[in-house]
Order: C-alpha cells, then sequence, then structure tokens
C-alpha cells in the first residue's frame, strides 16, 4: 500500500465524526447512561479531589459526553479532538447543557498538546490510545500527557486490553484499533511513570460480554465478505439496528456490570484503569495480575 493511501489520524476522526447524525445520537442514549454510570465511578474517585479552579484534561472528546457531565459539577474541563466536526458538536451541546462557561474545545492531537508544563489537574482518555498507529506513537501521547498534568494528577483511561494482542474491528464504522494485555499496557504506563492505582472491567455482565463478542465478529464477517461501508444505502439501518441492541443489553445489564465490574477482570476486552501522574525520580513498576 502506497503512503498516499493510508490517511492522517486527523481524516479518519472527522469521516467518522460525519456519520455521527443527530437521530444516531438519541438512538444510543441507554448505552450512554450506561457509559456515565461504569465509567463514573471513577470518574468521581478524580472530582473528590479537585477544588474550584481546577481544570480537568478531556482527551479525545468527541462529541463532549465527559466534558459536558465534569462540567455539571461546576468544575472546568477542556475538551481536545483532531476532528473538527466534534469539537463543533461538543460546543453546541455544551450551549444547550447551560454549561460553556466551564468548558473550553481545542481541536488538536494528543501527541501534541497547546498547554503548559503542569497546567491541568487531572484527565479522561476514553478509547483513544487504542487507536494510534503503534507502540512508539502511544507512548508520545503518554508523555504528552505527563507534560501538561501536574504531580499526583489522576486519570481515568479505558482502552482495549483482552488477553492476546490483536487488531480489533471493533464495529464496521468505528476506526480498527490496537489492543495490548494488561501487562502490556502497565509496561507502558510504567515507562512514563504513570501508577495504576486500579483496574476494572468494563462489559463484564454476561450480556454485555456476549453481545460485544458477536458484534466484533459480525462486522468483521461485514466487512470481509460484503464490503460495508459508510456510503453503503443500508448502513445506517446496519448501525441502528446495532445501537437498538446494544441499549436494550446495556439497559439489563447496569446492574449486574457494578456488581461484577471488579471481580471479573480478566473476562473483559476493554479495561478501565485508573492511574496516578507521578513525576518523582524514582521509577513506577506496576506490578499485579496481568489478565
Amino acid at each position: 500500500m502506497s503512503s498516499n493511501s493510508v490517511k492522517e489520524p486527523g481524516s479518519v476522526w472527522q469521516d467518522f465524526a460525519k456519520t455521527q447524525s443527530i437521530v444516531e445520537r438519541a438512538v444510543r442514549h441507554p448505552y450512554t447512561t450506561f457509559l456515565n454510570v461504569v465509567e463514573g465511578r471513577l470518574v468521581n474517585v478524580i472530582l473528590r479531589q479537585l477544588s474550584g479552579d481546577s481544570y480537568i484534561l478531556d482527551v479525545g472528546c468527541g462529541t463532549g459526553r465527559w466534558t459536558v457531565n465534569i462540567a455539571k459539577h461546576g468544575v472546568n474541563v477542556v475538551g481536545v479532538d483532531v476532528a473538527p466536526d466534534f469539537i463543533k458538536m461538543a460546543k453546541v451541546w455544551a450551549v444547550k447543557k447551560g454549561i460553556r462557561g466551564y468548558t473550553d474545545f481545542v481541536v488538536a492531537d494528543v501527541k501534541s498538546l497547546p498547554f503548559n508544563c503542569d497546567s491541568l489537574h487531572g484527565a479522561l482518555c476514553i478509547v483513544v490510545l487504542q487507536h494510534l498507529q503503534s507502540v512508539i506513537t502511544i507512548a508520545h501521547a503518554l508523555q504528552e500527557m505527563k507534560r501538561v498534568l501536574r504531580n499526583r494528577a489522576l486519570i481515568v483511561m479505558r482502552e482495549l486490553a483482552p488477553k492476546q494482542k490483536n487488531e480489533y474491528i471493533i464495529s464496521p464504522w468505528s476506526p480498527p484499533a490496537l489492543a495490548f494485555s494488561v501487562g502490556e499496557w502497565k509496561k507502558m504506563f510504567s515507562n512514563v511513570n504513570f501508577r495504576v492505582n486500579e483496574v476494572r472491567g468494563f462489559e463484564v455482565a454476561p450480556l454485555m460480554l456476549m453481545f460485544a463478542r458477536i458484534s466484533r465478529v459480525l462486522s468483521a464477517s461485514l466487512l470481509s465478505n460484503y464490503k460495508l461501508n459508510p456510503s453503503h444505502k443500508t448502513f445506517p439501518i446496519f448501525k441502528i439496528l446495532y445501537m437498538l441492541f446494544r441499549n436494550m443489553a446495556a439497559i439489563i445489564s447496569l446492574p449486574f456490570e457494578l456488581l461484577l465490574q471488579c471481580r471479573l477482570v480478566g473476562i473483559s476486552e476493554f479495561k478501565l484503569f485508573l492511574l496516578e501522574v507521578t513525576k518523582d525520580d524514582h521509577t513506577i513498576t506496576n506490578k499485579g495480575r496481568d489478565e
């Protein structure tokens, strides 16, 4: 494949942003609630240690789901994304929710953040690093996050971390992702002196786990056998049906998810990490089970 045929990450996500219609965002609402509750248990750990003048970084903010939710608590949040269309959507949402004064949105790449050193008090990075192109690129992104965050700042991350490293296709409309084991993620975090304070499973409830695995197999089949792409006339129908079934699974599974996410860490394909930035001289060694 020639280099001219490979899209830059920014253009890939800009194309992805253009597929996010108002109807689709409305259809996925129950699953969004699932995400907010499950991820929110760790986000609240960050919020509890912040003062009123703190600033949180939302890396790869997309349409601003977490940027807006955190701002509702009266905390200043800056959302960054490489896709201008996502930033436009996030600004509109912040205005509609009446919290525009607590938010700022910037088109930027995680590998080159437009902020001063030690200027931010915490961060979220939800399914961002897995979509970068290589371990080297991920390392650059982690170093850049470390640069702009203060010592002892906390970070909530959610990334693909199954038992086997592979290239995953999560859905036909999402860019492929690199998956690493928990041990590999811990090594990358250790290299930049990020301490792993906690690891939790994500989508560990039986119905969510089954749905995730079936949808990944079907997604790969649709792409390889039917060459399905966003320009295909049946694409929106497939997408909305997918989200409706996912919503149903999320509604049924939420109580079980909250009960099991700390107990069934190893079986989930995604993991939630609570990290702590350390800028001391000593090197952090992240130990523990490497599911």
